[in-house]
């Protein structure tokens, strides 16, 4: 790989990283128990591949998560900072999901109100709120049109997704 191409790719892992750091929510797709989609969102933390939400047991989402153990969600540019709608810059990733014995929390739930705001003081008292540890399974990063890349987020780094790469795995799983 060229060094323009090493430099182009970092300065998009910065860009990525940054959108992930800048946003406080997510968007959520979850599955019911009939297969029906279901979208929400939820504020969130993260610590490197681990996204961490804390619900209510009276949303929809979360008995979803509980009854399916996997979801996807997307953070996503706000549309005011973005010069196309269609190009929006975004993360999707899909995700394992765990909730989290109470017992265990703490720490989370800690850096969860000093990033997230006071409004978390007020939820950790309520018994119906749970804490939901999503991990990343796949990931991908999308900076704009043909600027599409698999990210790692255990390590931080990309991998551009070219229409070569995209048909090399097509034949592959079609084989």
């Amino acid at each position: 790989m060229s060094a323009f191409m090493n430099v182009q790719k970092s300065e998009y892992l910065e860009a990525c990283l940054e959108l992930l750091r800048s946003c406080g929510s997510l968007q959520l797709a979850t599955v019911d128990k009939n297969g029906m989609p279901h979208v929400s969102y939820a504020p969130f933390i993260r610590q490197n591949e681990h996204f961490f939400i804390f619900v209510s047991q009276l949303a929809s989402h979360t008995e979803h998560l509980k009854d399916k153990p996997n979801a996807s969600i997307m953070i996503i540019k706000d549309e005011a900072g973005c010069r196309n709608l269609f190009a929006r810059e975004r993360c999707i990733v899909e995700v394992s999901t765990e909730a989290l014995a109470p017992d265990t929390t703490g720490s989370i739930l800690d850096q969860m109100e000093v990033e997230l705001g006071t409004t978390m003081a007020l939820l950790r008292t309520l018994p119906d709120f749970v804490l939901f540890k999503l991990t990343a399974v796949e990931a991908r990063y999308i900076a704009g049109f043909g600027k599409a890349f698999e990210l790692d987020l255990k390590r931080n780094e990309l991998t551009h997704v070219s229409a070569e790469k995209l048909a090399e795995r097509s034949v592959l799983e079609s084989e």
